[in-house]
């Protein structure tokens, strides 16, 4: 049986208001210890969940729910400015999970409960938008450039979100060189669930088809069609990968891409020895298969300074990555007046420059 753990976020996740986060919701130790054989480096192969890649295409938006409820976050820009991005609601998400999926105690994914945030090789919280996830897309806002992304761990993928945002900001020119997003998550429920339709609701907040405060979006056949148009006049690929972190699922994820810039986006995947190992090994393989292509790779990772009482955090991932032969550094980090445990982006690249780019 797998146990369980609560990080103590206020409320369902970051909805109250996600850029004061850090000084209303301190992070307390889980109400439940991570067992034994999780204190371990390395993860039993019983408890992997098989791979599988799927494109975000036809299939997957002809499957998106009639109707999303939504929020709006707003993530800062270097011009003072903010993006609006549409959320689906977590109340909306647990509703459509109840209605199609049986009541079944042993299904592979139970809805998570208001004590649960995590399920450790179950469910890893995807469903939710953490800190780190609201810390990185802040970051990202203004640094950009060409990039093939990789979004481990992905959840309701707001970094990725927000890279979506300027790209359908930009617009199409002839031949455009082709950007491919790979969101990566052990589930395939939060693809579905939370992912996909986070996509569209971007698109629709960026094309002003929605109002920018809490409401309903109607998924009809003209949305999709020019949601669909949108994407492929600006030659963006959007693919799936579900399932756990191994020793195939570089290959897997790098499988029918192009040659190009790699960034790869995570956030809070490093809480545990356990989760932190198998994500080092993943990160570092992306980046070792890349070099053989000729690819630039730069990896950004956000994550607590230490999750308290699970053994995980920013100084075990650094340790990680050496033995690995990585090497990692500290580019952002929460101020000096932040209250409540310290928060972190750390990066890691294959060559010695960054591609991404301050925005002017």
């Amino acid at each position: 049986m797998s146990h369980t753990f609560k990080f103590g976020f206020g409320g369902e996740d970051i909805d109250d208001d996600p850029i004061e986060q850090d000084d209303e919701h301190p992070i307390p130790e889980p109400t439940t210890e991570v067992p034994t054989s999780r204190k371990g480096k390395e993860v039993a192969a019983s408890t992997q969940v098989e791979l599988l890649k799927y494109g975000l295409g036809e299939t997957a938006l002809s499957q998106l729910p009639s109707t999303i409820s939504y929020n709006i976050i707003q993530v800062p820009t270097s011009k003072g400015a903010y993006i609006e991005l549409g959320r689906r609601e977590y109340f909306d998400i647990r509703t459509q999970w109840l209605a199609e999926r049986p009541m079944d105690p042993d299904a592979p994914l139970a809805f998570p409960s208001v004590t649960h945030d995590v399920v450790p090789e179950v469910y890893e919280g995807g469903l939710k938008t953490w800190e780190g996830s609201f810390d990185l897309a802040c970051y990202l806002s203004t640094h950009l450039g060409l990039f093939l992304d990789f979004m481990l761990g992905c959840g309701t993928a707001l970094p990725s979100l927000t890279l979506l945002y300027h790209l359908l900001s930009t617009p199409p020119v002839e031949n455009p060189p082709r950007r491919t997003f790979v969101f990566g998550d052990l589930n395939p429920a939060v693809i579905d669930l939370a992912t996909l339709p986070n996509l569209v609701l971007t698109y629709a907040t960026q094309r002003g088809l929605i109002p920018l405060n809490p409401g309903d979006l109607d998924i009809d056949p003209s949305l999709v069609s020019s949601f669909k148009h949108a994407l492929e006049e600006r030659n963006i690929d959007l693919q799936a990968v579900v399932g756990s972190w191994c020793s195939d699922y570089a290959s897997l994820a790098l499988w029918d891409t192009l040659p190009g810039r790699v960034l790869i986006l995570a956030a809070e995947t490093i809480y545990s020895p356990s989760s932190t190992c198998a994500f080092t090994k993943t990160v570092m393989d992306i980046i070792r298969r890349s070099n053989k292509r000729g690819e630039a790779v730069q990896a950004l990772v956000a994550a607590k300074k230490v999750y308290f009482g699970v053994g995980g955090g920013v100084d075990e991932f650094l340790k990680e990555l050496d033995e690995r032969g990585g090497k990692g550094t500290l580019v952002w980090e929460t101020g000096e007046k932040a209250r409540g445990v310290t928060r972190c982006i750390v990066e890691t690249k294959s060559k010695d420059h960054s591609f991404l780019k301050t925005e002017v």
